[in-house]
């Protein structure tokens, strides 16, 4: 199912949590919604729902306006950040609790669906043809199950990865196991989307890094329309087909995770999404050199957006004079420039033929392991360079850092 949203208008008194968003959702894409707290990324999730009405602006399932259908008419699941699940019914219980109470006159996502033939007559549409569930329990008419309950529950089970948990109680379930419960109850009543509100915030590092990896695969296997609203990075941008970055209730960016991480469109979309160094085009010496090329923008204000891997250590120095080395940690393309010199240290800044050279000093130095993480002190501000060698660098040593300007995206002023 396309969910479509335009110029879609939320406010609550006099707070617009929603201004005007136009956003489009495709038939079996994982979107994420990505914003800090209070971007509006839950109200919008609501609002598809129809948990919430718009002021202004419509909700579209596959092009038909569904402002006026309750929440059991659009045919989406939900899957809240506490879970919700009843504490005084099994987990087969939870699981079926939609099951039962659905109405006997199936809503309009569940009737059957029907193609045209080049003569104009109507047959049944079947499994697996676009439009129709891809949910594995199937019955004799598309879009309605007609298998027990039990055997339903039992299927949904073992798609969440937890047979044989239909006796037992909530209380009795980990955190993950929970969340995964909620999944199946919400995948139960054969939604055509589902919808996730920062379904992983509460789990530990570890659980919710292998639940988004179910929670990617199920929707793959489903080829479900996703919508996931998280605040975490790291989340949107390893399971997402697409991001939208939100801010203050309006849309900053939408497109691939490569795109919003390597080409993003604005400051707040380059620093909330990952870490990035912006450092200012006429503090490297590079301004009326690259002015002659990039026409398109002004280098007074711009900066270069370099994320903490592009950004090289090429030389650490050895001593307090000023005198360097080549950098030990294997970073950096050293020939050339292995030894900047002492006369730019005052400046903290040397140009080379293509690049710049910083002159920083180290105010941290984090060991992760795979990588060392240092923060360095350059001129006015604090910069962050990711070193995938662990060779120690002390603090407070003086270190010659580069990046290659011509690759690196250049945002203007503002």
């Amino acid at each position: 199912m396309e969910i479509a949203l335009e110029s879609l208008t939320k406010s609550y008194d006099t707070v617009a949590a929603v201004r005007g968003v136009t956003l489009t959702v495709h038939t079996g894409e994982l979107l994420t919604l990505l914003g800090p707290s209070g971007c509006g990324k839950t109200t919008i999730l609501r609002l598809i729902a129809g948990l919430e009405r718009p002021d202004a602006g419509h909700v579209r399932f596959d092009g038909k306006i569904v402002d006026d259908l309750p929440p059991e008419e659009r045919g989406v699941g939900l899957v809240f950040q506490n879970y919700a699940l009843f504490p005084h019914l099994t987990v087969a219980q939870n699981i079926a609790y939609g099951l039962r109470i659905r109405r006997r006159r199936r809503p309009w996502w569940q009737r059957p669906l029907a193609k045209r033939e080049p003569g104009g007559s109507r047959l049944p549409m079947t499994e697996g043809e676009p439009g129709a569930s891809q949910l594995p329990v199937t019955g004799r008419e598309p879009g309605v199950n007609r298998l027990p309950v039990a055997e339903q529950v039992r299927q949904l089970l073992e798609l969440v990865g937890l047979p044989g948990y239909e006796r037992r109680w909530p209380s009795e379930l980990s955190a993950g196991q929970q969340q995964r419960v909620a999944i199946a109850r919400a995948l139960a009543p054969r939604p055509r989307a589902l919808l996730l509100d920062e379904p992983l915030s509460a789990l530990d590092a570890r659980l919710r890094d292998r639940l988004r990896l179910e929670i990617r695969h199920l929707q793959q296997q489903l080829r479900l329309t996703m919508v996931y609203v998280t605040h975490d990075q790291t989340e949107a941008l390893s399971m997402s087909d697409r991001v939208a970055v939100l801010r203050d209730g309006r849309v900053e960016q939408v497109g691939t995770p490569a795109q919003i991480y390597e080409q993003p469109k604005n400051r707040f979309v380059a620093t909330f999404v990952g870490d990035a160094n912006l450092i200012p085009v006429e503090a490297t010496g590079l301004g009326s050199r690259l002015a002659d090329v990039r026409q398109d923008q002004a280098h007074e204000g711009a900066v270069y957006v370099v994320r903490p891997e592009r950004l090289r250590l090429v030389a650490v120095e050895s001593s307090a004079a000023g005198g360097s080395t080549a950098a030990a940690t294997g970073e950096g393309e050293t020939s050339g420039i292995s030894n900047p010199g002492v006369g730019a240290a005052d400046a903290g800044v040397r140009v080379t033929p293509d690049r710049p050279l910083l002159r920083g000093q180290v105010l941290a130095s984090e060991f992760l392991g795979s990588s060392t993480r240092l923060h360095v002190r350059w001129q006015d501000r604090e910069l962050v360079v990711q070193l995938t060698a662990s060779a120690p660098v002390a603090e407070g040593t003086y270190v010659w850092l580069t990046f290659d300007p011509w690759s690196s995206v250049r945002l203007p002023a503002g």
